[in-house]
C-alpha cells in the first residue's frame, strides 16, 4: 500500500456531530463506512496520540504477528477481570507465553478429534427433543448445546443443569464489560455493576465446584481440566485454585460463546438462501448416506466446511480486536505509530472488503473453495485471530461447528419464524439483537 492511500479519518466536528451518535446506534455500519470513505489506515480523533483503525491485510499481520511484542491487549475483555480474571484471553506477554504452553496439550490435534462422537451424539440427542413443525429458540439451543460440549470434552464435566445459569451470567457479563464508562468509579454501585457481581458469584460457584469435584475423583490425563491440575507455577508449584478457575471461566465463555454464535447465524444464513441449503443437504447425502457424521469423513464435508468459513466471515464472534502501542513503530503501510497509539482491527470489516470478497454482503461459501482461498492474503480472513494469540481452540471450534451443522442438517429443515428483525448486536461477541426462532421440520 502505498502513502497515498493513508488518510485522515473524519474531522473532529464530524465526529462527535455526526459519526460518534452512529458509532453508538450502529457500530458496525460506522466501522465499514469509515474503511469505504477513509482507506485502510484511518485516523480517528478519539485521544492524543490518535486511535486508528487498520483495514490493511499487511499491517494487521504486522500487529498481531510480526512485532506483537509492541502491542498489548486492551479493550472490553481487559474490563473484566472480575469475570475473566488473568485466563489466556486476557493476559499478555510472558504470562500468555506460559499458559499457552501450559494448555497446549489439550488442544493438539488428536486430542480435539476424539471428541467428535460426544459433539455428534450432543447434537443427535438435542435434535430428537423438538417436535416436527413446532417453533425452537435457536440461539438458546446452540448455546446450550456447545456449552455442555465443553464441560463433557474438556472438562468432563456434565453442565446441563447449570447451563442455563451459566448462559445467563455470561451475557450479564457481557453487558457490563460493554457498558463500561471512565465516567464512573471501576466499583460504583450502579444496578448493573450490582447484576454483574451476582453473576461473577453465580459462575464462580459452579467453577469451584468443578475443580472440588475433579479434586476428590481419581486422577486422569487427558483432558483440559487434568492439564492444569498438573502444571507447575514459575516457582515450581501446583497452579493456585483461582488462575485454575480463571483458565476454566475462559474456556466455558469463549469456547462456547464463539461457536455458538457462528452457529445461529448459520441456521439463519441457511435459511434464507436455500440454493446453498440444497447443496449442503446433497454433500450429506452423497458423503453420509444413512450414516452420522465422525471424526473420519469430517475430512469430506468440503461444503459443510465452506458453509460454516462462510458465516464466520460475515459474522465473526470476535467482531474488533484491540491494542496499545507499547513503544514508536511503523505500519508497512508507512504510517508511524506513535506510542501510546490505540489500534483497532475490525474483522468484521476487513471480512467486507470488496478488493478481497467482491459483492461481500452476499453469503457465498464458494469463497472458501480451495482455489479462492489461495488468492487472498493471508489477513483478509482472520475470525480466530492471529500470532501468538491466535485462539487456541481454532481447531476445536472449526471441528464443533461443522459436525454440529452436519448432524442437525442431515436431520430437520430449520426455517425462520416470519416477521423476526434480524440483526446483529455487537458486544464482546457478535450475536443477534435478539434470539433467532425458528421451525422445525424433520427430513425422516
Amino acid at each position: 500500500m502505498s502513502r497515498q492511500q493513508l488518510k485522515q479519518g473524519p474531522s473532529l466536528l464530524k465526529f462527535f456531530l455526526f459519526d460518534l451518535p452512529k458509532r453508538e446506534l450502529d457500530p458496525l455500519g460506522i466501522v465499514v463506512q469509515w474503511r469505504e470513505q477513509y482507506g485502510d489506515v484511518i485516523s480517528l480523533p478519539l485521544r492524543r496520540p490518535p486511535s486508528l483503525q487498520l483495514g490493511n491485510p499487511e499491517d494487521i499481520k504486522h500487529v498481531l504477528v510480526t512485532n506483537v511484542r509492541n502491542y498489548r491487549k486492551t479493550g472490553w475483555l481487559v474490563r473484566g477481570k472480575d469475570f475473566l480474571g488473568e485466563g489466556l484471553l486476557t493476559s499478555g506477554g510472558s504470562l500468555h507465553t506460559r499458559q499457552r504452553n501450559i494448555l497446549k496439550p489439550a488442544f493438539q490435534r488428536q486430542t480435539v478429534l476424539s471428541y467428535a462422537d460426544i459433539i455428534v451424539q450432543s447434537a443427535t440427542e438435542r435434535v430428537e427433543q423438538w417436535n416436527p413443525d413446532t417453533v425452537v429458540n435457536i440461539s438458546h439451543e446452540m448455546a446450550r448445546l456447545t456449552l455442555v460440549n465443553i464441560g463433557k470434552t474438556f472438562l468432563s464435566a456434565d453442565l446441563t443443569n447449570v447451563a442455563d445459569d451459566l448462559i445467563a451470567s455470561f451475557t450479564v457479563c457481557q453487558h457490563f464489560m460493554m457498558r463500561w464508562t471512565s465516567f464512573l468509579p471501576d466499583r460504583f454501585p450502579t444496578l448493573l455493576r450490582q447484576r454483574y457481581v451476582a453473576a461473577v458469584e453465580q459462575i464462580d460457584k459452579v467453577v469451584y465446584g468443578i475443580i472440588a469435584d475433579r479434586r476428590s475423583m481419581p486422577s486422569r490425563d487427558d483432558d483440559f481440566l487434568s492439564v492444569l491440575f498438573s502444571a507447575a507455577s514459575e516457582d515450581g508449584r501446583p497452579l493456585h485454585n483461582r488462575l485454575i478457575r480463571d483458565e476454566i471461566v475462559t474456556m466455558l465463555w469463549a469456547g462456547h460463546e464463539t461457536t455458538y454464535n457462528a452457529l445461529e447465524w448459520t441456521w439463519y444464513l441457511l435459511s434464507q438462501n436455500p440454493e446453498v441449503e440444497s447443496r449442503l443437504t446433497t454433500e450429506l447425502k452423497d458423503v453420509l448416506g444413512a450414516n452420522r457424521p465422525n471424526g473420519v469423513n469430517l475430512q469430506n464435508l468440503h461444503y459443510a466446511d465452506m458453509v460454516f468459513a462462510e458465516t464466520l466471515r460475515l459474522y465473526p464472534p470476535a467482531w474488533i480486536l484491540s491494542r496499545w502501542a507499547m513503544g514508536d513503530d511503523a505500519l508497512d503501510s508507512g504510517m508511524t505509530i506513535p506510542a501510546g497509539t490505540q489500534v483497532f482491527i475490525v474483522p468484521y470489516a476487513v471480512h467486507r472488503d470488496p478488493r478481497f470478497f467482491p459483492n461481500p454482503d452476499r453469503f457465498d461459501p464458494d469463497r472458501f473453495n480451495s482455489e479462492n482461498k489461495t488468492r487472498r492474503p493471508p489477513f483478509a480472513y482472520f475470525p480466530f485471530g492471529g500470532g501468538q494469540h491466535v485462539c487456541i481452540g481454532e481447531h476445536f471450534g472449526k471441528m464443533e461447528g461443522v459436525l454440529t451443522l452436519a448432524t442437525i442438517a442431515q436431520q430437520c429443515r430449520l426455517t425462520l419464524v416470519q416477521g423476526q428483525h434480524v440483526t446483529p448486536n455487537p458486544l464482546l461477541t457478535l450475536r443477534p439483537k435478539y434470539d433467532i426462532m425458528m421451525r422445525v421440520a424433520k427430513r425422516f
